[in-house]
């Protein structure tokens, strides 16, 4: 909603837009509120066919033109708002399939940190060295 959704390959197989684009006819839209932690409060409603959202402020009026307006990436509204870009909101909010793999020694230790935490109430404290240390 913030950034749109790219109708460049980048090197995939398929954009982003070709994949999330709507299975049966319609519109592929949405709208969204949202409040600044200056307590602004704001809609976006997106048309993806569309490179620009139009935002309006809490007493809806169409603000869409007070923020630059980029050829390529398109309105920076929530750049501007929160100095949030594009790679970090997706690093932050997004988690792809099998991007989160462990492998077999992150997974003893994130398991072992659980337990940790589950039995003792701390993930640097091994709930088995205080049972040996007791006997």
């Amino acid at each position: 909603m913030f950034y749109g959704v790219s109708k460049n390959k980048n090197g995939k197989e398929i954009s982003n837009y070709d994949k999330y684009l709507p299975w049966e006819e319609g519109e592929f839209s949405g709208k969204i509120s949202y409040e600044l932690d200056s307590g602004e409060n704001f809609e976006i409603y997106r048309n993806f066919a569309k490179k620009n959202p139009y935002i309006f402020d809490k007493n809806a009026n169409d603000i869409s033109k007070n923020f630059e307006i980029d050829k390529t990436s398109g309105n920076k509204f929530f750049y501007e708002q929160t100095k949030v870009d594009e790679d970090l909101f997706e690093t932050v909010m997004i988690i792809h399939q099998k991007e989160v793999e462990m492998n077999s020694k992150s997974q003893n230790s994130l398991i072992q940190k659980a337990s940790n935490i589950m039995l003792t109430g701390e993930d640097s404290i091994s709930f088995q060295k205080v049972i040996r240390k007791i006997k």
